[in-house]
């Protein structure tokens, strides 16, 4: 899997998500950078970990 393919799914399960896809795409850069990801790991899962985290912040 390619760095775009990575950033293609993970921006995909986060607009499934309920998000805009620039906000998605904003978040992306954000978190990953000049760098990119860690495209070792899993995309998708990457994508729920982050959305786990702001559900859990906006419960509070």
């Amino acid at each position: 899997m390619t760095i775009n393919e990575w950033k293609e799914n993970w921006v995909k399960t986060v607009v499934d998500a309920g998000f805009s896809p620039n906000t998605a795409l904003d978040t992306y850069k954000a978190l990953y950078g000049r760098d990119g990801p860690d495209i070792e790991k899993c995309a998708e899962s990457e994508a729920f970990a982050l959305l786990g985290k702001l559900d859990t912040h906006q419960q509070h």
